[in-house]
């Protein structure tokens, strides 16, 4: 179960993944109105965060979850991909970020 972190906590953790993986990608950028997309399904509880792979980048890929834990997948779901990866597009500096 996911659970709320404070920023002192998130920062840290955002601080050991750019100590551990200095050329990694450090963020993705989603718009808002696509992941809204997702969350207002009607039995939407939630959302999941898969990984995959285009050529040699890897993309998060946002499904919706239902109460029952269960990917929402029927033919009409909605599925997002294709965030801003920072770098290149990372925010201003931030104590998430630098």
């Amino acid at each position: 179960m996911s659970k709320l972190k404070t920023l002192d906590e998130a920062r840290g953790m955002t601080t050991e993944h750019r100590t551990q993986n200095p050329s990694a990608t450090q963020a993705h950028t989603f718009n808002a109105e696509h992941v809204l997309s997702v969350l207002q399904q009607p039995g939407c509880t939630g959302m999941r965060i898969y990984y995959g792979m285009e050529g040699a980048v890897v993309k998060p890929i946002i499904v919706g979850v239902n109460a029952a834990d269960e990917d929402m997948l029927h033919s009409s779901a909605m599925i997002v991909s294709d965030p801003r990866p920072c770098p290149p597009d990372c925010a201003k500096p931030s104590i998430l970020n630098s």
